[in-house]
C-alpha cells in the first residue's frame, strides 16, 4: 500500500522572508482578488536588474498550493504577465487544481514540475535553462507556444496530458542535444508543432501515444535526422 506524504508548504511570512513585496508581487496579490492576471509590464524583462518586476518563485508555489486565509489564490489560478521569476519554481510531487499562466516572463532558473498533478499550464515565457516536466499529470492542456523560448532541454518524458500539447510558435534551442522530448508521453488530444515552431536540437517523440493528430506544418527543425 502506498502512503502519500503531504507536501510541506511554508507560510506567507516565511516565503517573503521579511522583505516587503515588490511592486510585481503587490499586483499579483491584488489580482488574486480580481481577475487572476497580474499585469506587471508590457514586454518580457531582458534581465533581472529591476527588483520591482521580480516575483518570488516561493510565492507562486504558495498560492498554487492554496495560500492561507489572508492570501487566497484566484479560482482561475495564478497568471503573471511581464515579470521575472526570482528563484526556481519547484513543484515536485505537488497537486493543485489551479492553472499556471506565465506570459512574457523571464525564468532565469530551471523550473521543475516533475511528478506533479495539476489542472493545466501556459508558458509563453523565456526559460534560460529549459524546463522539467517529466511524469506530470495534467487534467487539461499544456501550452508552450507563441512567446515560449527555452535555451535548454524541455523534458515532458512520461507525462500524461488529457488535453493537447501545443507548441505552435515556440522556440526550443539546444543545438548539441535534445531540445524537446515527450518520450513515452500520453496526450489525449493533439500535438501541435506548427507555424513558427522552431527547434535547433533533437525532437524526441519515441513511444509517445498521441490520440489526436501530430501536426507539424510550417514547423522548422534544424537538425536533419534528429527527429525520432
Amino acid at each position: 500500500m502506498s502512503v502519500r506524504v503531504p507536501v510541506w508548504v511554508p507560510g506567507f511570512d516565511e516565503v517573503m522572508k521579511d522583505r516587503p513585496p515588490s511592486a510585481a508581487e503587490v499586483v499579483l496579490l491584488a489580482a488574486c482578488r480580481t481577475d487572476g492576471l497580474a499585469w506587471v509590464g508590457e514586454g518580457c524583462p531582458k534581465d533581472t536588474s529591476d527588483p520591482e518586476r521580480a516575483v518570488r518563485a516561493g510565492l507562486i508555489r504558495f498560492l498554487l498550493l492554496g495560500g492561507d486565509e489572508a492570501h487566497r489564490p484566484h479560482p482561475k489560478g495564478v497568471g503573471i504577465h511581464g515579470a521575472w521569476i526570482e528563484g526556481a519554481l519547484d513543484f515536485r510531487g505537488c497537486e493543485t487544481h489551479l492553472d499556471l499562466f506565465l506570459h512574457k516572463c523571464l525564468l532565469p532558473e530551471r523550473p521543475v514540475f516533475r511528478d506533479r498533478r495539476w489542472a493545466g499550464c501556459t508558458f509563453r515565457a523565456v526559460g534560460r535553462r529549459g524546463c522539467e516536466l517529466q511524469r506530470v499529470a495534467v487534467e487539461g492542456n499544456v501550452f508552450l507556444d507563441r512567446g515560449f523560448h527555452a535555451t535548454a532541454t524541455v523534458d515532458l518524458a512520461g507525462s500524461a496530458i488529457t488535453g493537447q500539447l501545443a507548441c505552435d510558435g515556440g522556440r526550443f534551442e539546444r543545438p548539441e542535444g535534445v531540445a524537446l522530448t515527450a518520450m513515452g508521453a500520453t496526450v489525449g488530444a493533439s500535438v501541435f508543432l506548427r507555424g513558427k515552431f522552431h527547434a535547433t536540437g533533437e525532437v524526441n517523440l519515441v513511444r509517445a501515444a498521441i490520440k489526436g493528430q501530430l501536426a507539424c506544418s510550417g514547423g522548422r527543425f534544424e537538425r536533419p535526422g534528429a527527429w525520432r
